[in-house]
């Protein structure tokens, strides 16, 4: 690998001289870790995969370990041997359960070490959401649609909730609906004001007044132990985008055959919370605008694994549309 560096050399307090040395240098070389990847929840089977890291500079594919022995656990008890299917990928005909804790203990000849993770299955999260008519006068009047989400029992449930927007619409140009290409999509901007979100990967847009979330509204730790929190979200940025036209009030109060609004909650164990927080951030800050945020330092992806890298984690999930409730 080559390296430029700039050398200053100062010969007297007034006078300032520099130089540029090529030099080729040798990347670090570490021991290779067994990445492992495990994300549970109650609506899928359990799916672990295993893969090798490879060094730096080898651009190949990460290799696939085949020939390990995977053991689950179920709140202590083991309850199963994962079978091993393609690519890596290890699965269990048992799904996961509510509020049950589940560890995966994995050895084989090429670990040294037995590697092993736990983490404990959130309950479903308890919300409501309705639609009305916008009221504030700085979001712009193309998106006249606030909905209203409310979450419940985040004191009882002590679960870390993540909210996204996805639309069902059919594409749209000046002639009206084409009804034969229904698009699903995922908003990659949803804009609110509401005090009780995490402002990670928000930007402030000073013209209209409100925040970009990109992706995902994440409720803020000092809310955590509320009974009950309120998010207002304005709409979606773009005037061409899908997204938009379905945070119009008209468009949204008389929506045809399968266009729908909903609005996805994530209950997240707080293992996934923090991988998924620290995973958006390496996101937003490096590749979601096609190139790295100026001033913005390397993230750390958050891991739970003993002996070994990557993430067994756990969420429950539930959706709602939002066209169905209009706000008294």
């Amino acid at each position: 690998m080559r390296l430029q560096f700039i050398l200053a050399l100062g010969f007297s307090s007034s006078l300032l001289s520099s130089c540029i040395v090529d030099s080729d240098l040798p990347l670090p070389e570490g021991e290779p870790q067994i990445v492992v990847n495990s994300i549970l929840n109650p609506d899928s089977l359990i799916k672990v995969q295993l893969t090798r890291t490879r060094p730096l500079e080898d651009s190949q594919p990460f290799e696939v370990i085949e020939n390990a022995t995977i053991k689950l656990f179920e709140n202590g008890v083991i309850i199963d041997t994962l079978f091993y299917e393609d690519n890596g990928n290890y699965l269990s005909n048992r799904k996961p359960k509510e509020t049950y804790t589940y560890k995966i203990l994995i050895s084989g000849p090429d670990i040294k070490l037995d590697i092993e993770a736990e983490d404990t299955v959130p309950v479903r999260p308890e919300f409501s959401v309705c639609f009305g008519k916008t009221i504030s006068q700085k979001a712009l009047t193309l998106y006249d649609v606030t909905v209203y989400v409310e979450l419940y029992n985040l004191n009882e449930n002590q679960f870390h909730p993540w909210v996204e927007f996805i639309s069902q619409d059919y594409n749209y140009d000046y002639r009206g609906n084409d009804t034969t290409k229904l698009v699903t999509t995922k908003f990659s901007y949803i804009d609110s004001n509401s005090p009780s979100l995490d402002d990670f990967n928000a930007t402030f847009d000073n013209f209209n007044g409100f925040s970009e979330y990109a992706f995902y509204l994440r409720l803020s730790d000092a809310f955590g132990n509320s009974p009950l929190v309120n998010i207002e979200v304005i709409g979606g940025i773009g005037i061409n985008n899908q997204s938009s036209r379905l945070f119009r009030y008209d468009v949204l109060s008389n929506l045809i055959k399968e266009q729908a609004l909903s609005v996805n909650v994530y209950n997240c164990s707080p293992a996934y919370d923090k991988y998924l927080k620290s995973t958006m951030q390496d996101f937003v800050n490096n590749e979601f605008l096609g190139t790295p945020l100026p001033f913005s330092g390397p993230v750390k992806i958050f891991s739970n694994v003993k002996n070994g890298a990557g993430i067994i984690a756990s969420y429950s999930a539930k959706s709602q549309r939002v066209d169905k409730f209009k706000c008294n």
